[in-house]
């Protein structure tokens, strides 16, 4: 955690990403005249991420996250804090001052299960209208897992077999088998990694009875999961964006290998290596994961979380195939269904 210097407690990378922020967009300029451009946002658990193109167009002008951290403090009572729903409100003005600046002519946002899971979500969704003029949609569990597999389809070249797409996002990782077009079986479970950490509190580093009691939970949640994958026999594990990302990367620096390039939308590595990278990070520091090359200071201090639901399920999958990664997830497949029907979602726009 940031301690500011009006003593609020802010995430860390928070103070970092929201210093650079103009700094990310600062290479784009408002469009040709003519030309029109759209924004999405997916306001996340964890993180808010902004997504800038021309409309339709396939290419990404420019993407940009702010570790906003918006389950902080709220998940287990079910009440968003308000230091987390103030850090939502100014990313989604600096969102929209940065949409403004580059001629975005339509804004769509979407929230997912920070928001629908939380009493006040719709207090939270009022604000981001006054304060930020954002309309912001909230999206069930199923809808979140349709928009990322339409995502993780645009980047990542899916065989002609079933695969497991798992997104694990702050307050729940969803879970979708598809085969090419086709989702065949999705599911939504509360297994975020903020929710995680708030619900267990483990101690850095964990100890034994943390990560047993963790184990049991996770493992009596992904039953269903378990069940999935024996019915629809999986070829391959894709994971999709965020901590599959920082894990990528992590594992990329330690072995000699590039990590993600800027704009780079998949990459792969074999299962056999990322099973020792997840259970090396179980027992790890906050201070010795912020040391590792590659690592994201905003997923520092729950990276160690993920490989808890990753290994399981890893282990029902056939070894023979590599991990992928898709880079693409929620965002582009709102983009996707934007571009077949526009009007589907209100908009903002000035």
């Amino acid at each position: 955690m940031e301690v500011a210097s009006d003593g609020r407690i802010n995430p860390l990378g928070w103070t970092e990403a929201l210093d650079q922020w103009d700094a990310v967009w600062a290479h784009l300029s408002a469009p040709e005249p003519g030309v029109e451009r759209w924004a999405v946002v997916d306001c996340g658990t964890n993180t808010f991420n902004l997504l800038v193109r021309d409309a339709h167009q396939p290419t990404a002008l420019g993407s940009g996250k702010l570790p906003v951290k918006l389950g902080m403090g709220g998940l287990t009572n079910g009440l968003l804090a308000p230091d987390s729903m103030d850090r939502g409100i100014l990313a989604l003005q600096k969102f929209v001052e940065t949409a403004k600046r580059l001629g975005v002519s339509r804004l769509w946002a979407f929230a997912t299960s920070g928001v629908r899971s939380t009493t006040n979500g719709a207090a939270f969704v009022a604000r981001a209208l006054d304060e930020a003029g954002v309309h912001l949609q909230v999206i069930d569990g199923l809808l979140e897992a349709e928009f990322i597999y339409r995502g993780v389809q645009q980047a990542y070249p899916l065989p002609n077999a079933p695969v497991l797409v798992m997104d694990i996002g702050g307050g729940s990782t969803e879970f979708i088998v598809g085969h090419q077009d086709q989702v065949l079986w999705s599911l939504s479970l509360p297994l975020g990694v903020t929710r995680l950490k708030e619900q267990f509190q483990p101690s850095n580093p964990m100890k034994a009875e943390d990560l047993e009691a963790m184990q049991a939970h996770i493992q009596m949640e992904l039953a269903p999961v378990l069940e999935a994958i024996d019915r629809w026999k999986p070829v391959q594990l894709i994971g999709s964006s965020g901590s599959f990302d920082t894990l990528f990367d992590v594992w990329a620096l330690a072995n000699n290998q590039p990590p993600l390039a800027p704009g780079q939308n998949r990459a792969e590595w074999p299962a056999d290596a990322f099973v020792p990278l997840c259970e090396s990070l179980l027992t790890t520091t906050v201070e010795e994961r912020l040391s590792l090359p590659g690592m994201v200071p905003m997923r520092a201090d729950t990276l160690h979380l993920s490989p808890l639901q990753i290994l399981p399920v890893l282990a029902q999958l056939p070894e023979s195939r590599p991990v992928g990664l898709s880079t693409f997830a929620l965002k582009e497949g709102v983009w996707l269904s934007l571009l077949q029907n526009p009007n589907k979602w209100p908009a903002s726009s000035w």
